[in-house]
């Protein structure tokens, strides 16, 4: 088995592209995010939205989540349970320092001017708004990761086979380029 990772900090475009990728080679897609939803939902919040997780609701959740890292445990071993089954696109924060070298893990570099800039285009939102949410996003998410599991994200990128700077290039283009990249992996990965 052998599965794509991608990572990249908020709004860097990692669900997109791991979408296109997912359809264009017919596996599965996984986002850990999603996987996250399911748990709160569980818990009675209602996390339909897009951008739920700015939402004061949302905030609520994650002031759970941080309190308790079970949660986050939960989604990694799910998502390490996936990709042991069949060959999956994955989106996570975690994966990367968790799953063996087979795998292929791509970060996704995007500057905050790009991140603010899709992020207010995605959600609607002002461009200032856009600014603050991925900076406290940021902020949370790097805190967070290196508390749980030692690794600073956005800069600790030995992990990773790829790292592409999506700044100017479409999202179609980079899934392109990584199916690529993918086949080419995935067939050395066979015969060594």
């Amino acid at each position: 088995m052998v599965s794509i990772i991608l990572s990249g900090m908020p709004a860097s475009g990692k669900s997109t592209v791991a979408q296109l990728i997912s359809k264009r080679l017919g596996i599965r897609f996984l986002v850990g995010g999603d996987v996250l939803k399911g748990m709160a939902k569980s818990l009675g919040f209602n996390p339909e939205r897009d951008n739920w997780w700015d939402t004061d609701e949302g905030k609520r959740f994650l002031e759970l989540r941080m309190k308790d890292p079970n949660f986050d445990k939960n989604v990694d071993n799910f998502l390490l349970n996936s990709i042991k089954k069949e060959d999956c696109v994955i989106t996570s924060w975690s994966i990367p320092w968790l799953v063996e070298n087979n795998h292929l893990k791509i970060w996704l570099k995007a500057s905050f001017k790009t991140r603010v800039s899709r992020l207010a285009q995605r959600d609607n939102t002002s461009y200032d708004n856009a600014e603050k949410i991925i900076k406290d996003r940021d902020e949370i998410n790097v805190r967070h990761y290196k508390g749980l599991y030692g690794y600073v994200l956005g800069k600790d990128l030995d992990v990773f086979n790829l790292i592409v700077d999506v700044d100017s290039v479409k999202a179609e283009t980079v899934a392109e380029m990584l199916i690529l990249y993918y086949n080419d992996f995935k067939s050395n990965a066979k015969n060594s």
